[in-house]
């Protein structure tokens, strides 16, 4: 039987990308072609999880002003989109890929005006009644301006006394206070290694591999979690109770990398619930991250080939 899967993201994106013959500083350059996509971290999982198969909804605060494209845009991904109104606008994100260089240079413009703290209470009403139809929690990216560094912690706090998986993708103060204990805490923590010292200073002093794997298991014993740790085109690390260990990534020529780390998240929660083994689910996840690679869609394991032959 599926799992409901809820993915939450307090920062969603409208992403164009855009394809340019070259890329050149005070140059007027006319783009061969460009797509705009629904996107941002957890909108980016989403579609990767839809496509894979899995029952799969993301709530996230959708701005009045371009809400409607937003979800014109999820709509045609056959995205189920739990939308949260808030006066200010989706903030843009734009991908420049010269054909000349194969180079990807993502541009990302947030918008000044802050999030009101009203939407912020109705993002939690909002979000405890999504749960209860829910069995795995999944949150990722980051903040938008004007949320607490309250309320990822509750949302984690609020799922686990409710027994729900919870998958975190996020760094910093947000990520340590969703730890309240052995059992209240994130089930499966995927971060970046520059992340992860930024995080929990106090278990990582230096980031060499003995280090890095010793202080993992410390977290383990402490917590009881699992740890996956990635670091670019590097081994990525893993640590949990039952089983430790490098995984190498996929290398392959990129078209694109915008989404591959979300495309990640998306398969190792597929592998962890078809019950595959935690390496398993890290060299699935990361084939699948290497077919985002070659799309031009954030998040997309689908038109690779399409999109390479187009390009």
């Amino acid at each position: 039987m599926k799992k409901n899967i809820l993915v939450v993201g307090l920062n969603a994106v409208i992403q164009k990308t855009i394809i340019l013959p070259f890329f050149k500083e005070d140059a007027v350059i006319r783009a061969n072609r460009y797509r705009v996509d629904a996107a941002g971290k957890a909108t980016n999982v989403c579609r990767v999880l839809t496509q894979l198969g899995q029952n799969t909804a993301c709530l996230t605060p959708v701005g009045i002003p371009n809400r409607q494209e937003f979800m014109d845009l999820a709509k045609s991904d056959n995205l189920t989109i739990i939308p949260v109104k808030n006066p200010v606008r989706i903030r843009n994100c734009y991908t420049l890929i010269s054909q000349e260089t194969g180079s990807a240079t993502e541009v990302i413009v947030d918008e000044p005006e802050l999030i009101e703290p009203q939407v912020e209470t109705e993002t939690l009403q909002i979000f405890t009644q999504a749960l209860k139809e829910s069995d795995v929690l999944i949150i990722t990216g980051s903040k938008a301006k004007g949320f607490s560094e309250k309320i990822i912690p509750e949302m984690v706090k609020h799922a686990k006394e409710k027994g729900i998986i919870v998958f975190a993708d996020y760094r910093g103060a947000d990520l340590k206070n969703s730890f309240y204990s052995k059992q209240i805490r994130p089930d499966y923590i995927k971060i970046n290694q520059d992340e992860l010292k930024l995080t929990f200073p106090e278990f990582f002093k230096d980031l060499n591999q003995n280090h890095l794997e010793k202080s993992l298991d410390s977290l383990v014993k402490e917590y009881g979690n699992t740890y996956i740790i990635t670091n670019g085109d590097q081994d990525t690390i893993y640590s949990s109770p039952d089983e430790s260990g490098r995984c190498i990534p996929k290398m392959v020529k990129a078209i694109n990398h915008v989404g591959c780390g979300d495309t990640f998240l998306a398969g190792l929660v597929d592998g962890i619930l078809k019950r595959q083994t935690l390496k398993v689910s890290i060299d699935t996840a990361g084939n699948l991250a290497a077919k985002n690679a070659l799309s031009l869609r954030p998040g997309d394991i689908w038109q690779a080939q399409d999109d390479k032959m187009n390009v």
